[in-house]
């Protein structure tokens, strides 16, 4: 039952989707990074939970059968020392000598860490979906998702049939953000003023769909950096610049440095276990084995990278779209006169040619961003028809008389033919 829910919950989200609206260092953030994480915490969550995490032994111990498991809980439990000399800390059992003791604690929360990193990685794609299924019109993850169907579509007619809704669809989208936009607005400076700010959020300006997309690509950015500097700082608190944990500590491997240089991941740590009996105070001194700390050093190693690695993704993807929204809308606008060139008969070029800006302009940003993300998700051949499609509508309602338009084809023919 909780299974069934769960699966009807991820495909209402579209989390099973082959055909998304996004490119390749979206899918690296929120697909790829989430699953690692999941897999370390599966594990790191087995080593602490099933087996043992931590192992101590002390010299001399009371005459109790429990006393070794209570040592071991009791240490993983309230951290232990590791910039200690354990000779000489052996015999102190002043308060005021342990009280200024370096004492780990961190290691004990890993794999919530680990859980709450990969809900991070994901929550820029939740944001997304939300305002892609709620706020953009129709839902254009379905209709990416169409075009994926039409794409391996054995059928022609029903390949056709589903190249024809996808372009309704869109078409029906851009008309009406075009009629909204040209609604007549308020007179009240100040409503004007509170319209423009919250008109991303709404159905209504053409081009928000992109701005919204680069500003869900910002914060896939910024959340990998953040979670770079959050890792050092957690690791490393005495460090002056945390960001640059990584480059540390893989140095020091590297270089063969032992985790006593690092202090990052200790293996072996002292533990204070105190025993208050009546009349009398005993104290005594465990050395403990930490064997999840060598998962989690290999662990944060990997993980820095790989925050490193879709951090730069990231921020090489918001630079390529930046291009293509300020410089790039030549080169979009040739794809697009390419695509009609390729769905007409050649009688019809020259036709073609001039109306392809006007249909451009129609299209506006929104529009081509969208057959865009078609032709990186799906095929160069199916946004070439989602195109042809779109151009017919267009054709239909811009020139009723077909003489106007240079004699246009009753229906969009295929690139694929």
């Amino acid at each position: 039952m909780v299974a069934d829910q769960f699966i009807s919950y991820a495909q209402k989200w579209g989390l099973g989707r082959t055909a998304n609206l996004n490119d390749y260092a979206d899918k690296f953030n929120y697909l790829l990074m989430p699953i690692v994480l999941i897999l370390f915490v599966s594990l790191t969550t087995l080593r602490q939970y099933v087996f043992q995490p931590i192992v101590c032994e002390a010299a001399t111990t009371p005459s109790s059968t429990n006393f070794a498991d209570y040592i071991n809980n009791l240490c993983w439990v309230e951290g232990t020392y590791t910039e200690i000399d354990f000779e000489s800390a052996k015999l102190r059992i002043d308060e005021e000598f342990w009280a200024k003791q370096r004492k780990s604690l961190y290691y004990q929360w890993v794999p919530f860490t680990l859980a709450l990193q990969a809900t991070m990685f994901f929550l820029p794609r939740l944001m997304w979906l939300a305002y892609v299924h709620n706020r953009a019109g129709p839902n254009l993850e379905a209709l990416l998702e169409s075009a994926s169907e039409a794409n391996k579509a054995v059928d022609w007619q029903l390949r056709q049939s589903l190249i024809s809704g996808i372009g309704r669809s869109l078409d029906y989208m851009l008309r009406m953000r075009q009629s909204l936009q040209l609604a007549p607005r308020l007179h009240d400076g100040y409503k004007s003023r509170r319209n423009s700010i919250r008109q991303c959020l709404s159905r209504r300006p053409s081009g928000c769909l992109t701005i919204i997309y680069a500003l869900i690509k910002l914060l896939f950015m910024v959340n990998a950096l953040c979670q770079m500097y959050i890792m050092g700082l957690m690791l490393d608190p005495d460090s002056p610049d945390p960001f640059l944990f990584g480059f540390r500590l893989i140095t020091a491997l590297r270089s063969g440095a032992d985790w006593r240089a690092t202090r990052y991941f200790p293996r072996v740590t002292l533990c204070r276990v105190l025993i208050r009996q009546i009349g009398a105070r005993n104290m005594y001194a465990a050395q403990c084995i930490l064997p999840l700390n060598m998962l989690s050093e290999k662990i944060y190693c990997f993980l820095w990278v790989a925050s490193a690695v879709g951090a730069s993704l990231s921020c090489l993807s918001l630079l390529q779209w930046a291009l293509r929204l300020t410089c790039g809308h030549g080169r979009w606008r040739h794809h697009l006169r390419r695509y009609l060139l390729m769905g007409t008969d050649r009688s019809r070029h020259a036709n073609v040619s001039q109306q392809s800006y006007d249909f451009a302009d129609h299209l506006d940003t929104d529009g081509l961003f969208l057959v865009h993300m078609i032709r990186l998700n799906v095929g160069e051949l199916i946004a070439c028809d989602v195109t042809n499609s779109l151009y017919s509508l267009w054709l239909e309602r811009m020139y009723p008389d077909p003489m106007e338009a240079g004699e246009p084809a009753a229906e969009a023919e295929s690139c694929a033919v």
